[in-house]
């Protein structure tokens, strides 16, 4: 497994598997907050960005982000769903 905490005092990297996040940070299996095993600090997540996206991601993009990913989800719907009905209606109105 990698490493997904790293104390920010240390450095030192932990990989744990099982851990929950709630609104005060990220806790283990059992409630408790994370901490580094040497000086006592609690842990920091290492988000891994590949794979499935996490939920949650769209609300956490700035304003700029979530406009250039609505463009691109437009763009797909419309190439997908669209862009053949559109197709067929400018044809008729050219023969019209």
């Amino acid at each position: 497994m990698q490493n997904n905490f790293k104390c920010p005092k240390c450095g030192k990297e932990y990989a744990i598997s099982r851990f929950r996040v709630t609104s005060n940070g990220h806790k283990d299996k059992f409630g408790r907050t994370i901490k580094c095993n040497e000086c006592d600090v609690e842990l920091e997540y290492i988000a891994v960005k590949k794979g499935i996206p996490q939920f949650g991601k769209f609300a956490s993009l700035s304003p700029q982000e979530k406009a250039k990913v609505l463009k691109k989800r437009s763009h797909e719907h419309f190439k997908k769903h669209i862009a053949e009905k559109k197709k067929v209606l400018d044809a008729k109105k050219t023969l019209e």
